[in-house]
């Protein structure tokens, strides 16, 4: 099918528009691929808004402003047969899209991608929390499914579903950040209280002693003050000690000493993918507190929420790409 740009929309967003639509069925059949193509969108997101591409823009005169290739290229490429003048696509002005840095509001275009992004989050964390078996070797390409690394994925897929709640709670419903954070506490509680039934831990003799009296306890606690007392100053310390427990008590230690961190918890790391299934964990939750300390910083939440994804899926891609060739070589 033919797509028509309109006049007044910037490519970028044109092409968000249609990925929007059929990202999660990509995401679906293509995880990796999905990926890739979010994670090569950030830079041409990022670069066309940076101040260096403005202050050009504001020296070079008006009439240059569609100097971009991909501009250039949109009217011969989406088209239908007019004339590229009647299809001619300009960029803000510097003026306007001064003023739109300077009230702190993002692009259309950025807007659009964290939107899609959200989308993909959500749809990687569903694929991965309830089919955890599947998402083991289908996603992340390891081999094993033995029931340790089943129960890491699951709990990777809690904090993806953790991010995509508070993008979500944003982005969509306009919440405020210390409520969406409320919100994004709940999968950290499900998942804990469901290996605490079911007592999974037995399987590989982990004791549930840190579940059960430092993890759960935590978590229902940010939760109900951050749903229920949301507009009370005692709710953005709360979410700076949250951010701060998911960075320095998951994020680094399970990212950068997967080792360590097996240690601590009594899970042992030499049962193949184990190690894997903890640094993926890890590197979900620095994206996750960096997300959460940039909208503690008041930084809008559009370039929060691109900035920390981007991260995420530049360690995801790092981490699983390499191993998906290896094992199909």
């Amino acid at each position: 099918h033919r797509c028509v740009a309109r006049p007044d929309e910037p490519p970028l967003v044109h092409v968000m528009s249609l990925a929007r639509g059929g990202l999660s069925q990509m995401a679906m059949k293509r995880p990796l691929q999905a990926l890739l193509v979010i994670v090569l969108g950030v830079p041409c997101a990022l670069a066309r808004h940076s101040p260096l591409v403005l202050s050009s823009l504001h020296q070079e005169d008006r009439s240059s402003a569609t100097f971009s290739p991909l501009t250039s290229l949109t009217p011969s490429v989406l088209s239908s047969g007019s004339d590229e003048k009647s299809h001619a696509i300009t960029r803000p002005t510097f003026a306007a899209t001064r003023a739109l840095s300077i009230r702190g509001g993002a692009s259309p275009e950025l807007r659009a991608f964290a939107e899609a992004a959200t989308v993909a989050t959500g749809v990687s964390a569903a694929m991965t929390y309830l089919f955890p078996s599947a998402a083991t070797a289908g996603l992340y390409g390891l081999p094993n499914t033995s029931p340790l690394v089943v129960w890491l994925i699951r709990a990777l897929g809690g904090s993806l579903a953790m991010i995509a709640i508070q993008a979500y709670c944003i982005l969509f419903r306009e919440m405020s950040y210390t409520r969406a954070v409320g919100f994004g506490c709940l999968p950290f509680i499900i998942n804990e209280i469901r290996t605490l039934v079911l007592n999974e831990t037995r399987q590989w003799d982990m004791p549930p002693w840190g579940l059960l009296f430092i993890s759960l306890p935590i978590s229902s606690s940010c939760a109900y003050t951050l749903m229920t007392m949301s507009d009370k100053p005692l709710a953005k310390n709360v979410v700076k000690a949250f951010a701060f427990w998911v960075l320095a008590g998951n994020g680094l230690p399970l990212g950068l000493a997967p080792e360590a961190a097996a240690n601590g918890w009594g899970i042992n790391y030499e049962e193949e993918g184990v190690l894997e299934g903890l640094r993926l964990i890890g590197f979900a939750d620095i994206a996750a507190a960096l997300f959460m300390m940039m909208l503690d910083k008041e930084v809008d939440s559009v370039m929060a929420f691109v900035l920390s994804f981007s991260l995420l899926s530049g360690l995801m891609t790092m981490e699983c790409v390499p191993r998906r060739f290896a094992s199909q070589e």
